[in-house]
């Protein structure tokens, strides 16, 4: 189970919804579980809102709070923001999320448009949040936009590996 879960938090590959189910019937078994298994479950939950039942509501309201208190948060716990209020901040929180070897360091290349003329990259390590899932958060607001690349050094060799940017749209109070 914790390696079906290890790989469908990290390594993103499709999982068997029976592994959930088991991995929710040991947590009511009181059996622990590991970090992998818990993100592995809030990943799934998040990604299928309808199973949420009163019970998976109460373990996902612990395991996110287990994972605040460690300074631990990934861009889909904003999706529990109705039922844990302390989430509600980072639902206008973008996340910039990176997957690779746990021993590489990622660095952030970055220019905050803003209107001003500064065309300097901003370079900053994201931090590895579990096993190789990277991520910086930022707070954008109307008008920004985020220009950014990653590199990745590994074996003293740094190597861009993604680039992108992101802006804040305006949108009004019916989603349009």
């Amino acid at each position: 189970l914790s390696y079906s879960a290890y790989d469908y938090f990290v390594k993103e590959r499709m999982t068997d919804p029976l592994v959930f189910e088991h991995l929710y019937n040991n947590y009511k078994l009181d059996e622990p579980l590991n970090d992998a298994c818990k993100l592995a479950l809030l990943k799934f939950y998040s990604e299928n809102p309808s199973l949420r039942t009163e019970r998976i509501k109460d373990m996902l309201i612990n395991f996110i709070q287990e994972f605040l208190h460690k300074n631990v948060y990934f861009k889909f716990f904003s999706d529990y923001s109705d039922i844990v209020p302390e989430l509600t901040a980072m639902t206008s929180t973008l996340f910039v999320e990176y997957r690779t070897n746990p021993k590489s360091r990622v660095l952030l290349h970055y220019i905050l448009e803003d209107g001003e003329e500064d065309d300097t990259y901003r370079t900053e390590d994201m931090r590895n949040m579990y096993e190789g899932v990277f991520s910086k958060e930022f707070m954008l607001f109307f008008g920004e936009r985020l220009q950014y690349y990653v590199t990745e050094e590994r074996n003293g060799r740094e190597m861009l590996t993604l680039s992108d940017s992101v802006s804040v749209e305006e949108t009004t109070n019916d989603g349009t």
